[in-house]
């Protein structure tokens, strides 16, 4: 069942059950969203494309800066260019003084393996912290989660009381939920379903990062090429042209652009500057055949986060926009006059993160 399908039922369940007269639910706390550690990730390194097709707009610090790209947020030209000064050796692996695409797309694949080692790490922590708060004798060999089990400790760390946490587990009409925790808990049972590979109800230590992690798996890498095309493909003909890309759900309109000041004009500004970075992005990575078209197949390449072919391709598109000469590799000098390239292409004030996508 699409995303979009499954959430809005799983909303409406959890929202509009009636409430039992004999005893009020208890009512939602200040704290507007589920504990994140314990939830899908909401934002995944390294890839291109979020779940909800919202562009990650850090994907190339991350993927030649490693774990190390957040602290990679420069506030002025000449930091970005000190900071790429000491990255460029460290790519340069036989020290010829020039980038090939080979040792481009080498860092890229490296990075990328670095970020999944970490987040499999992340997740396997929280599979194990989450079964020794399983009870003894519920304990299954090998470890495994319900997700009952999942919803109580998700509830728990919510409300800080396990009593409420149990009650919700039996009856989800027994706490108030907001109307935004309702709706990142169907997102989460639709998840949840997603990584449950063999259908039995339980996750596995793999499972679950799966669960966590979507864009690390195969068979959810499906489940998210299913839900692009949900949200992109608008006249459902399996292609998503250029201005279906250019053109996300209405709830991301403003998300992936600087800060703006709130004013009519402002996001008028901001969605056309949005609506020109998603076609950059859709003729630079997505539409590699440069048709006009993506069909499934390059929408999957696209998706795919790892792998030899997704590191060469990021690394010609990288050399196409610094390569100035066009001698098919990078020096130093080009490296440092396209900073914006590799760093962000919008530096603001000290203190400031970056704002805006390549």
């Amino acid at each position: 069942m699409p995303l979009t399908v499954l959430s809005q039922f799983l909303l409406l369940h959890l929202l509009l059950l009636p409430r039992k007269s004999c005893s009020p639910p208890v009512q939602a706390g200040s704290q507007s969203t589920l504990p994140q550690h314990l939830l899908p990730a909401d934002h995944a390194d390294a890839v291109r494309l979020e779940s909800d097709t919202h562009i990650n707009r850090d994907f190339v610090r991350e993927v030649l800066f490693g774990e190390a790209h957040d602290s990679v947020r420069p506030s002025s030209g000449a930091e970005a260019r000190k900071i790429l000064t000491a990255l460029f050796p460290r790519i340069d692996t036989n020290s010829d003084g020039r980038l090939s695409p080979t040792e481009l797309a080498g860092r890229i694949a490296g990075s990328v393996a670095e970020h999944e080692a970490a987040a499999r790490n992340s997740s396997q922590l929280v599979f194990a912290a989450l079964i020794a708060s399983v009870q003894r004798d519920q304990q299954q060999q090998p470890p495994r989660l319900s997700l009952r089990h999942y919803t109580v400790e998700l509830m728990s760390a919510l409300t800080g009381n396990r009593t409420v946490a149990l009650a919700f587990a039996d009856d989800v009409t027994s706490y108030r939920l907001s109307d935004d925790q309702a709706r990142q808990l169907a997102l989460n049972h639709h998840r949840w379903a997603q990584a449950d590979a063999d259908a039995d109800g339980w996750l596995d230590a793999d499972e679950f990062v799966c669960f966590q992690h979507s864009e690390l798996c195969n068979a959810t890498l499906e489940n998210r090429l299913e839900d692009a095309f949900a949200a992109l493909d608008r006249n459902a003909d399996q292609i998503i042209t250029r201005s279906e890309f250019m053109s996300p759900p209405e709830s991301r309109i403003v998300e992936e652009l600087p800060f703006g000041d709130g004013e009519a004009q402002q996001r008028e500004a901001d969605s056309s500057a949005q609506q020109q970075l998603r076609a950059d992005e859709f003729d630079q990575r997505v539409d590699f055949n440069r048709d006009g078209r993506a069909d499934r197949e390059e929408l999957r390449a696209y998706l795919q986060p790892e792998g030899r072919a997704m590191a060469a391709r990021e690394a010609a598109v990288l050399m196409r926009a610094a390569d100035a000469n066009k001698d098919g590799a990078l020096s130093l000098a080009e490296m440092l006059d396209h900073y914006s390239v590799f760093i962000g292409s919008k530096l603001v004030n000290a203190g400031m993160a970056l704002h805006e996508e390549l």
